[in-house]
C-alpha cells in the first residue's frame, strides 16, 4: 500500500531503517513541502511550461510491474502530469525494472515521467540516459538544486545559508533543506562542494605565491616578528590537515627576552604568531572560516586539568581584554590569543611595508595585553 509523504522530516527518517527508503521518505517529504524544490526537480528532468508545484506525493506504491519507489503528481497552469522515480543508493537494480515501470506508465495512463535517481557515476543513471528509459537524475543534482534554492531564499549572501538555517528565527523550510542536505552528506551520496567560478581561477595563482615558502605570507611573518619588544624570533613551522579543511598554517615561535607573561610561560605555554587558511570553527567569532593571522600563547595537548580548568572560566573569559579569547582544537591544546583577519591587513596599507609594520604593532600590543592579563581563578603556580 502506498504511504503518503510524511509531514515532517524527522518522522520520514523513522518510517523504515532501509537506508534507501530513508532517503526515499526524505525527499518525498522535501517535493510535498517546498515547492520551489518540486519545480526544480521538474526542470531537471525535462518538464516544460510553468512552474510545477506537488499535488500529491507518495512512496511504495504497488504496481503490477512492481513496487514504485516515489509517485508524484505534478500540477500547473496547464495540466496535470505523472511523475514516477525509481531511487538507488547503493542497492543493485533489480532485472529489467526501468523497462518494466516505463512499458506500465506508457500502458496505464498513455503519458509521464519514468525518473532514475541514483549516485552521480552510477550505471543505471548511463543505461537510462542511453537507452532512453528514463529521465537520469543524480542525488548531487538534488543536493545542488536545494542548495540554490536555499541560498536564493536567505536574508543573508546565501553562502552561510546552512548556519543561518541552524537558528530558532529560520523558516521552518530552510531548516528542512539544511537537515536534508546534512544527510544526503551522511549517507556519502552527495558531496556539499561549490562550483569553480572564474575567482577561483586568479585565486589559485595567487595562493601559490601567498603561501609558498618564502612567499608573501612568510615576509609578513618574518618581518613582523623582527624586533618585536620583549620577545625575539624563534623557529619557523607550517603545517597542512586540520579536521575536514585543509587549514594550510604557517608561523614561527617567540622566545621571551623579558619577564613578560611570566604566569603563561611558567606553565609551558609558547608565544607564537602565525597564519591559517581555513579559520576556526571553534572560536565562534566573524573571523570563523576566514584566512587569518594569530598571535599569543598556545599550550600543547595534553594540557594540564588545572590549567584548562582555568582557562576556561567564563567569568575570568569576560573580563579578557578587548580581542583577546580563548579556544583550542581537540587533541591540539589550547590557546589564548588575539586574531586578525587577512582582510582587515588587506586594509591597513596599500604596500608590503605598511601592511608588515600593521602586523608588527598588531602583534605587539596583543602579546602585551595577553601577558598582562591576570591569572584566572584556580590558575596553578610553578
Amino acid at each position: 500500500m502506498a504511504r503518503s509523504a510524511r509531514k515532517t522530516l524527522l518522522e520520514a527518517a523513522f518510517v523504515t531503517r532501509i537506508g534507501e527508503d530513508v532517503l526515499t521518505e526524505m525527499l518525498a517529504h522535501v517535493l510535498v513541502t517546498d515547492d520551489d524544490v518540486t519545480a526544480g526537480v521538474a526542470e531537471a528532468v525535462g518538464l516544460d511550461g510553468e512552474k510545477w508545484r506537488a499535488e500529491r506525493v507518495s512512496t511504495q506504491e504497488s504496481t503490477p510491474e512492481g513496487r514504485v519507489d516515489l509517485t508524484m503528481s505534478l500540477v500547473n497552469d496547464d495540466g496535470e502530469h505523472l511523475v514516477w522515480i525509481e531511487v538507488k543508493a547503493g542497492a543493485l537494480e533489480q532485472p529489467k525494472q526501468l523497462e518494466r515501470y516505463a512499458r506500465e506508465l506508457r500502458e496505464r495512463i498513455g503519458r509521464g515521467t519514468l525518473v532514475a535517481l541514483a549516485e552521480a557515476g552510477d550505471p543505471l543513471l548511463r543505461r537510462a540516459r542511453e537507452q532512453g528509459l528514463a529521465a537520469p537524475l543524480s542525488w548531487q543534482q538534488v543536493l545542488d538544486l536545494c542548495t540554490r534554492v536555499a541560498e536564493d531564499r536567505d536574508l543573508g549572501d546565501g553562502r552561510e545559508w546552512r548556519r543561518r538555517a541552524r537558528s530558532s528565527e529560520a523558516p521552518a523550510r530552510q531548516r528542512t533543506l539544511a537537515e536534508f542536505c546534512w544527510y544526503l552528506e551522511r549517507r556519502r551520496v552527495a558531496v556539499n562542494i561549490e562550483a569553480v567560478t572564474d575567482e577561483d581561477v586568479i585565486a589559485a595563482a595567487r595562493t601559490e605565491r601567498l603561501l609558498i615558502d618564502g612567499g608573501t605570507i612568510d615576509q609578513l611573518l618574518l618581518s613582523a616578528s623582527a624586533g618585536l619588544a620583549g620577545f625575539a624570533r624563534g623557529e619557523t613551522y607550517s603545517t597542512s590537515g586540520s579536521g575536514d579543511r585543509i587549514g594550510l598554517e604557517r608561523g614561527l615561535a617567540l622566545t621571551p627576552t623579558e619577564a613578560s607573561a611570566s604566569w603563561l610561560v611558567e606553565q609551558r605555554a609558547v608565544a607564537e604568531l602565525w597564519f591559517s587558511t581555513a579559520g576556526y570553527d571553534e572560536l565562534g567569532r566573524d573571523v570563523e572560516g576566514e584566512p587569518s593571522f594569530y598571535t599569543g600563547f598556545t599550550f600543547a595537548a595534553p594540557v594540564t586539568p588545572a590549567v584548562a580548568e582555568a582557562l576556561r572560566n567564563p567569568a575570568w573569559q569576560k573580563e579578557l581584554p578587548d580581542g583577546v579569547f580563548v579556544a583550542g582544537v581537540e587533541g591540539w591544546g589550547i590557546w589564548l590569543v588575539s586574531a586578525r583577519s587577512l582582510s582587515e591587513l588587506a586594509r591597513a596599507g596599500d604596500s608590503f611595508a605598511d601592511q608588515a609594520a600593521a602586523l608588527a604593532t598588531w602583534c605587539e600590543e596583543s602579546l602585551r595585553a595577553i601577558g598582562g592579563a591576570h591569572p584566572p581563578p584556580g590558575w596553578p603556580t610553578a
